[in-house]
């Protein structure tokens, strides 16, 4: 259990994330190949006792018995005691076939110095090697569970990065069951190819009672998951937000809100539909960005409450994510549902409340779809960018990206357009965004039907 990290709003879903970073892929070191001096910790024992001397270098819990005893708590008391300039190194190899549950009966400490927990050094663990589109193929065999622990009202966490462990990595756990108020995870620096919310399986509910991840403190540089597909994470089936921040963060790349094979539902805010992503301070990306590939973008679906939401005065670059089935609107500047455009968007808040693009009219005919609208803006000093999605009938958010193109407001703030894209079946719907050169995307346009020639 820890203390002096209050909730406060981001209880409330009122959030930020941040960075740009992204974090090498780990292997599995020898020991002699940890950093110059980094200790490697290898966890071998799925019981919860401490260590018994963090006065030495190994991660032993009974010093009377030869060899090394080793649990995932007696790892992060001997890192915390022994910090270092290179990471310290968590691994596993605990004995037998099939996942590895832990189960703590008392919260584990905080992390106070730099690690990298490395589940997928356990025998038969492997990340995922899929692309975004096609489901997560990771096999995950350590599991973290809260089930034996109990409500206590307070602040906890099923593992909590702490100041003095900027830096740190966490990969391929599955974290579940922490029961209410508590959070799967506080603050890593990189949290790459977890289940969080899962079981091992990635495909059942075990979700934590609270928020999936939330992120309070770092700076810059924050990231969760990442382009490359052994980065993905599944956030999922959460009772709260999947992902809550404070803090600048990425966030590429991931399932939030489904299974592991991106469609099946299994969304955060079972206990309240809070949003799915909730941001809240300074310059986020959420999705693709410039130079990027396709699988940066996340799927956010079938979460109770809304996908992606912007409050304060914090920025928010939105790009190519497929975004659908969510209970609430898909992207929501200021938490306050959607916010009208104003003459020459001279309004402020989150993304400087940013007009979004009115869509007038989406016909298709033979092999293409053909899309025209207008939108209202500042004056244009850089072109804007327009995104389009195509959606299933009746629906408005934003769940198969489309096409982009630029467009300039000009002097007088206004641009009319018209955009071609591959054929959309007629009574789907098209939604847009629009991006400006600061990377500040907009809340979801309203939706237009496809209508037939």
């Amino acid at each position: 259990m820890s203390g002096g990290h209050p909730l406060g709003r981001a209880l409330l879903g009122l959030v930020a994330v941040a960075g740009c970073a992204l974090v090498a892929v780990l292997v599995r070191p020898s020991a002699s190949s940890a950093g110059t001096d980094g200790l490697i910790l290898t966890v071998n024992m799925t019981s919860d006792e401490s260590d018994a001397n963090t006065g030495v270098t190994s991660c032993d819990v009974d010093a009377g018995t030869a060899g090394e005893q080793c649990t995932l708590r007696a790892a992060i008391e001997q890192a915390n005691a022994t910090p270092n300039t290179d990471p310290d190194l968590i691994h596993f190899d605990i004995p037998g076939p099939g996942v590895h549950r832990i189960a703590p009966t008392d919260y584990l400490p905080e992390i106070s110095s730099r690690v990298n927990i490395d589940g997928y050094t356990q025998h038969g663990a492997s990340f995922n090697t899929r692309k975004l589109g096609d489901g997560d193929d990771a096999k995950i065999k350590i599991e973290l569970s809260g089930k034996k622990l109990a409500p206590t009202g307070g602040n906890d966490f099923g593992l909590e990065f702490v100041a003095g462990s900027t830096q740190s990595v966490l990969r391929g756990l599955a974290i579940n069951r922490f029961p209410s108020p508590a959070i799967g995870v506080y603050a890593p620096m990189f949290m790459v190819g977890n289940f969080i919310g899962t079981d091992p399986s990635g495909t059942e509910d075990r979700g934590n009672s609270g928020i999936g991840v939330y992120l309070s403190f770092g700076g810059q540089g924050t990231t969760i998951g990442g382009s490359a597909p052994e980065r993905r994470n599944v956030i999922s089936a959460n009772g709260l937000s999947g992902i809550v921040s404070n803090v600048y963060v990425t966030v590429q790349g991931n399932y939030i809100g489904t299974a592991k094979d991106g469609v099946s539902p299994l969304g955060n805010g079972t206990v309240f539909p809070q949003p799915a992503v909730a941001l809240s301070s300074g310059m986020n990306t959420v999705g693709w960005t410039f130079g990027g590939t396709g699988n940066a973008a996340n799927v956010i679906a079938h979460n109770k409450g809304k996908g992606i939401t912007l409050v304060n005065n914090s920025t928010g670059h939105f790009r190519r994510n497929r975004i659908f089935d969510n209970g609430r609107m898909a992207i929501d500047l200021g938490n306050d549902g959607r916010t009208p455009n104003d003459p020459g968007d001279a309004d402020t808040g989150p993304n400087g409340l940013l007009n979004f693009p009115i869509l007038r009219s989406a016909v298709t005919r033979a092999h293409q779809t053909k899309i025209t609208g207008v939108y209202h803006g500042y004056p244009a000093v850089a072109p804007y960018g327009i995104e389009f999605f195509a959606n299933p009938p009746h629906t408005n958010q934003a769940k198969q990206y489309i096409g982009f193109f630029h467009i300039d407001t000009g002097a007088k703030g206004r641009a009319r357009f018209t955009f071609t894209a591959k054929r959309i079946a007629v009574g789907h719907t098209i939604t847009s965004t629009i991006t400006d050169d600061g990377a500040e995307t907009s809340e979801v346009s309203p939706a237009v039907r496809v209508e037939a020639k």
